[in-house]
């Protein structure tokens, strides 16, 4: 948990849910007749993963990998790549899903490691939030982002701060107290931001 920081909600459940069934629709649209793979990338982006294929008519195979970037809510440029992908897609259409696209330097990883160890026909990015002002690493797209984002420290629909509040139903900011606040920490509907 983060001390001195309230939880305030973003982006409602039902947002997010409709959010998703129009990408979903995108991605049907995109590749009908064809069968593809949506690669996910543990932790985050289980949640996302989970209720975008449930929204989707073609026919899509999930496999899973895990990488590690992150230190709390910063990134940095030492990606570990901690779960192999465990499926081949030589000659596949893949769609790498993931919860956040910052920097791009896990997904700049991501992307030539793919290519150059698993040789698929096509892949594409998927993430549930797009942070492109954040960006560092030039010319990488996202193909299907639900939510152009920038504030730092989201939480929630499997999104986590140190593996907390990943269990939320909803897309949430953590927010700083400022000092002079006198509000409870169990209060958070009364910040002004």
């Amino acid at each position: 948990m983060l001390k001195d920081h309230v939880l305030k909600e973003l982006i409602s459940k039902e947002d997010i849910e409709k959010r998703i069934i129009d990408i979903a629709k995108e991605i049907d649209n995109h590749h009908r007749g064809e069968e593809i793979v949506l690669l996910v990338t543990l932790k985050g982006a289980f949640v996302f993963a989970t209720h975008l294929i449930q929204k989707m008519s073609i026919k899509a195979n999930v496999v899973f990998m895990q990488v590690g970037s992150y230190l709390g809510f910063e990134t940095t440029k030492d990606v570990q790549l901690k779960m192999e992908i465990s499926e081949p897609l030589e000659g596949k259409t893949v769609i790498l899903v993931e919860d956040t696209v910052e920097t791009g330097y896990t997904l700049s990883f991501l992307t030539d490691y793919i290519k150059k160890q698993y040789k698929p026909k096509d892949l594409k990015i998927c993430s549930l939030i797009d942070k492109p002002k954040k960006r560092k690493v030039k010319n990488m797209i996202v193909d299907y982002a639900c939510f152009i984002l920038e504030q730092k420290k989201i939480v929630g629909f499997g999104l986590d701060y140190n593996n907390y509040y990943r269990n939320l139903d909803y897309l949430g900011e953590l927010v700083k107290i400022k000092e002079e606040n006198s509000i409870r920490m169990n209060d958070p509907l009364t910040i002004e931001v």
